[in-house]
């Protein structure tokens, strides 16, 4: 049989029309657009904002541009709208493109997001295999009654819920989309999350923010993907900060651990807030929670033996169950003395015949009423005599043996609460070793989808 001769053209037609399939597949996967929006700086208001320059978000802003400017990010940014060194800031990483974080604008981004995801516009849209990451740094309620919370812009508040929708449009499309929220209060958002939408919060459900905005932006310039990201910055800052919250990861391991871990998050922030709210009204009616001896059974429980029979997978677990145990003991002495603190605080009053009704106060009131008479002196002098005869009374509370015995006891509950913060930190950084030790455990025998492993950056 005699084979047909291919001729020379044949082959470099064939040739030619490899190479530019090939050429077409590359440029897919090279050229797939990376959009990231950052939504910030929520503060104060215009009027608040003239003594300060700048909010406590600046760095955030900067930081954020830095990873995109290193990952080659396009961006979008939505930030502060009243601080000079914000908007300074603002314009330059932006390109004078940027606007300022208010209701309005975060909703008008939303919808110029739709548009993209909807293909409306051809020229301008979000296809399949692109990636899209909206990046939250501002502060964030405690409301935690839907499946997200609400955050602060410049001019009232947004709910981050309805993020739900540009996550529908984003898989439906194929396009992957990750959530993450760095302000406090943020773990509700972790509801945003599913198989196809990585989402990471700074905090557990009803918490301050608990993973430095500053150190998970580092990370991010270095590290392939979010979820390598978000473990090098919680292992990171267990060397520097204590901190015994909850930052989350919609992993199908961080998912778990958080389920297990959760009781961990509803230990507070500051034993010190707790004490100090006794100063300000003495409304504070809930002590610093204490963790149960059972909380501890049911997470040993749940952990696998071989995740702990290792030399130090065991002493890891064993400073945490003592760290745990130390904090119940110290939390305990704190709730004794504020009891005893409460109880001294009992209301006092005089009756004078120049004030129409008696001039009443109480231990835990008397230098803040002091404070306010002060600054009724100076701005209503109409009134002047009158307020120096009350201040007058007021000091004379003051110097009373009962108030002296309670500013003593005030002072020991100040003292313990400090000794129980430090050791809030220790239990911060015991549990940021045991998350991080059951978190490389489970991670090879947790199979599935993990679109925050899946989210290349």
């Amino acid at each position: 049989m005699v084979r047909p001769r291919i001729k020379t053209r044949d082959l470099l037609t064939k040739l030619r029309v490899a190479l530019l399939t090939g050429a077409l597949l590359t440029a897919h996967s090279v050229f797939a657009r990376d959009l990231a929006v950052f939504f910030g700086g929520g503060e104060e208001t215009p009027t608040q904002a003239t003594s300060d320059p700048s909010t406590i978000f600046l760095d955030s802003l900067t930081k954020f541009n830095d990873f995109a400017e290193q990952k080659h990010w396009e961006t979008i940014y939505r930030h502060d709208g009243s601080h000079a060194q914000d908007q300074a800031e603002l314009g330059r990483v932006s390109q004078g493109k940027g606007q300022p974080f208010t209701k309005a604008t975060f909703q008008k981004t939303l919808a110029d997001l739709k548009v993209k995801l909807e293909g409306r516009d051809p020229q301008d849209q979000l296809k399949s295999g692109d990636k899209l990451l909206l990046f939250v740094s501002t502060h964030g309620s405690d409301d935690s009654s839907g499946i997200c919370h609400e955050v602060t812009t410049t001019d009232g508040f947004v709910d981050l819920a309805d993020l739900k929708s540009i996550e529908k449009l984003a898989e439906e499309k194929g396009v992957k989309l990750a959530v993450v929220d760095t302000s406090c209060h943020s773990g509700r958002c972790i509801n945003l999350a599913s198989s196809k939408t990585c989402v990471i919060s700074t905090a557990g459900f009803n918490e301050g923010s608990e993973l430095d905005n500053e150190s998970l932006l580092d990370q991010m310039k270095t590290a392939p993907d979010l979820e390598s990201a978000f473990l090098s910055s919680r292992k990171i800052q267990l060397l520097q900060f204590g901190y015994s919250g909850q930052p989350q990861i919609s992993t199908p391991v961080g998912s778990w651990l958080f389920a297990k871990m959760s009781w961990v998050a509803e230990i507070p922030l500051s034993a010190q807030d707790y004490v100090d709210s006794l100063s300000i009204h003495n409304q504070a009616s809930c002590f610093p929670p204490l963790p149960s001896d059972g909380d501890l059974s049911k997470l040993r429980d749940a952990l696998d033996g071989s995740l702990l029979e290792s030399v130090d997978a065991s002493s890891i677990w064993e400073d945490f169950v003592q760290q745990v145990v130390d904090y119940r003991t110290k939390a305990q002495k704190v709730n004794r003395e504020v009891t005893v603190l409460k109880s001294m605080d009992k209301t006092v009053c005089e009756t004078e015949s120049w004030s129409p009704s008696p001039i009443c106060s109480s231990p835990s009131r008397l230098d803040f009423d002091v404070r306010i008479l002060e600054g009724q002196i100076k701005a209503d002098p109409g009134n002047k005599e009158y307020y120096q005869q009350v201040l007058a009374v007021e000091k004379k509370f003051r110097s009373s043996p009962e108030f002296k015995k309670y500013r003593i006891e005030e002072e020991r509950v100040t003292t313990t609460a400090s000794v129980l913060d430090d050791q809030h930190d220790l239990l911060g950084v015991a549990e940021r070793r045991l998350y991080t030790k059951v978190y490389q455990g489970l991670s090879d025998e947790m199979k599935g989808s993990n679109a925050c492993r899946d989210f290349k950056l």
